[in-house]
């Protein structure tokens, strides 16, 4: 995880996560457009990342995963906005 923040926060990567929060805020307020399954898969995209940074991948750890991944979404969130 703070392998990935750090990523995350970074400013050099500012324009690519502008785009990705408007594609995944366009894919939750219009489903039937262009960018309609890219939350839902997105989300599975970074639970996968997530699995394989586990020491013990798919069996089990799916609470820690989704946990972490809230706590970045969130963290990103604030940081960019606050």
């Amino acid at each position: 995880m703070r392998t990935t923040w750090r990523w995350l926060a970074d400013q050099r990567h500012r324009p690519l996560l502008t785009l990705w929060l408007a594609a995944y805020a366009l894919s939750l307020t219009e489903p039937d457009g262009p960018w309609a399954e890219f939350a839902r898969q997105t989300v599975d995209d970074w639970l996968a990342v997530l699995t394989a940074a586990q020491s013990y991948g798919d069996r089990g750890g799916a609470a820690e995963r989704t946990l972490a991944l809230a706590v970045l979404r969130g963290t990103l969130w604030s940081h960019r906005c606050g």
